[in-house]
């Protein structure tokens, strides 16, 4: 067993998860390490960690061996990227959009630039090749963390010498796009079905991504958890392949009063293996059938023609997050309603947050008028300049 997770009791102290990590290196020899949890945590978050950090060491291990000159084979970056996504890629279970992503960011940009240089002798330098393409910043450091992706199992697979790091380009924080709170209510009163009203509040009163929404079923809602029923989202569907939501992690997301409402008319007479959202003959619907839709309800809203309209479904989810932000929930329970896998991920909206720069400059202001310590005033002596 790689990971064990056991109970340990300690005598005049609080009890804690002792967590054993077995590590198999690439000679053949085992390594154990052992960690403690707090006791607080459950055993599902515990397990999680675990496995983040039992894939933490393999890296780190990686990094630290050495390769002999002896033991690295010519390749080229073109035949060893071939061999990553027969592979390496799949081994490691690459969901199907990633595995797209890789193959048209090599056939569009990294095998024109790095495709006949050895896999060896790449660099960092080299890499200005993307730096310099006339491309938003945060396009191009994807290019440049899925060519170290590749150059990293390359090392791990000896065919370089050494690990690969790269250096980002430095990009602006955006804010999301969102539907402030009036123009959704009039986007929802624009909506000419009710399938239309469901995607829009399964976007904006739930937060769900696209392929969720076309993967959920009757089964996923239950509306006697809760206060008002809840969510189960487990499922997302890209071009036909099913799988776990983005970050491999399911999540639960109460139900919204006017989502509830809506799902208790729709949910009537469904099985509950069911599709919430489906084509006439019960298969989901496409990615371009939802946006649609999506689009429709803004045209009507904008008063323009379909085809000018954006049908951004993702602004839906946007819009979920940044209505929270705007109403004062904590930026943990945001990262848990969305199933942001990275606080950083949450912290986006947060500046749309009432109170918490507005309380903080509430102390400011009141600490001026108070007695200051001795030695506090850091400011000149008097007669100084």
């Amino acid at each position: 067993m790689t990971i064990k997770i056991t109970e340990k009791k300690r005598q005049g102290r609080n009890p804690v998860w002792r967590v054993s990590i077995h590590l198999k290196l690439a000679d053949g020899k085992s390594e154990r390490k052992e960690f403690n949890r707090p006791r607080s945590l459950s055993r599902q978050a515990v397990t999680r960690w675990a496995k983040t950090k039992h894939a933490d060491l393999l890296r780190e291990r990686a990094v630290k061996e050495e390769v002999k000159d002896d033991t690295i084979e010519d390749i080229t970056f073109a035949k060893y990227a071939e061999r990553f996504l027969r592979t390496y890629a799949h081994r490691k279970g690459l969901k199907p959009s990633s595995m797209r992503a890789y193959e048209d960011s090599l056939r569009v940009r990294l095998l024109p630039a790095f495709g006949s240089m050895r896999v060896d002798a790449i660099t960092d330098q080299h890499l200005d090749r993307i730096r310099d393409l006339d491309l938003a910043a945060g396009t191009r450091n994807r290019l440049m963390a899925q060519v170290s992706t590749i150059l990293n199992a390359a090392f791990r697979e000896r065919y370089r010498r050494s690990a690969f790091r790269v250096t980002n380009v430095k990009q602006d924080q955006r804010e999301p796009e969102f539907w402030a709170i009036p123009e959704f209510e009039k986007l929802l009163k624009a909506a000419p079905s009710d399938e239309h009203t469901l995607i829009l509040m399964l976007g904006g009163f739930a937060g769900l991504r696209l392929g969720e929404i076309a993967a959920v079923r009757r089964m996923d809602v239950n509306f006697q958890r809760g206060r008002r029923g809840a969510l189960h989202v487990r499922q997302s569907i890209w071009h036909g392949h099913v799988s776990t939501p983005k970050g491999r992690r399911s999540r639960v997301v109460p139900l919204h009063a006017r989502l509830q409402a809506v799902l208790e008319r729709w949910c009537e007479g469904l099985e509950q293996r069911d599709l919430l959202l489906s084509q006439e003959d019960g298969s989901p619907l496409s990615q371009s059938m939802i946006k649609h839709r999506v689009r429709v309800c803004e045209a009507a809203l904008l008063g323009v023609p379909t085809r000018l309209a954006k049908g951004g479904t993702h602004k839906l989810r946007h819009t979920f997050c940044s209505h929270l932000a705007i109403m004062g929930v904590s930026v943990l329970q945001i990262q848990r309603l969305a199933g942001h896998s990275c606080l950083k991920d949450t912290m986006r909206y947060m500046h749309l947050s009432p109170s918490d720069l507005d309380d903080a400059m509430d102390v400011f202001s009141r600490g001026g008028g108070r007695d200051r310590a001795p030695g506090a005033d850091l400011g000149p002596e008097e007669g100084e300049s």
